[in-house]
């Protein structure tokens, strides 16, 4: 049977809440994508890992948002050794796209919030190196303002080499605690 969005959303967000119940912040996207491909393997749903770029806007101006205005900081907060400057985010039953950290868009002090976690549906289409998955999302802090983000693959496995991707014992208790937020 085919996962539904809600399905996917879930568990997005309880990849999310768990990892802020961890004490990690909204720029952790190695290590937000690692507990949710965690997760959907413990439901049985098969989630493949994605790199790339990412720009929001606001969808009613046209302003762009990201791509210059902000900086991903994947590791964040200096916690971990990085300079790679993409994001990522998987795709669940080749049907979802779900950014767990879709929050690290987020730009309080010029009123642009995106939230977490991000759900877009792919349509099936394969995320290939060049592939953009496009999604249209109100603020959820403004339901008057609507914001575009635009997922473009790039096909960069770097971020396999990090620490937070590696090193199970810094996502393997986040993943228990999402696990954990869906089965009680």
């Amino acid at each position: 049977m085919a996962l539904t969005f809600e399905e996917a959303y879930s568990m997005g967000k309880a990849s999310r809440l768990a990892m802020d119940q961890h004490g990690l912040g909204r720029n952790e996207c190695i290590i937000g994508t690692r507990v949710g491909l965690a997760v959907a393997k413990y439901f049985g749903t098969t989630a493949v890992p994605v790199a790339g770029e990412v720009v929001a806007q606001n969808a009613v101006t046209g302003r762009r948002i990201s791509g210059g205005d902000i900086e991903f900081t994947p590791d964040g907060n200096g916690e971990f050794d990085s300079t790679w400057a993409l994001h990522l985010w998987m795709i669940l039953d080749k049907q979802w796209l779900v950014d767990v950290t879709a929050d690290q868009l987020d730009i309080p002090e010029k009123n642009f919030h995106i939230g977490g976690p991000l759900v877009v549906d792919t349509m099936g289409q394969a995320p290939r190196a060049g592939t953009k998955f496009a999604a249209i999302r109100e603020d959820p802090k403004d339901p008057d303002a609507t914001v575009g983000v635009e997922y473009t693959v790039v096909g960069d496995g770097v971020w396999r080499h990090f620490r937070p991707w590696k090193e199970t014992h810094l996502w393997k208790p986040i993943a228990a605690t999402a696990i954990k937020m869906l089965t009680d």
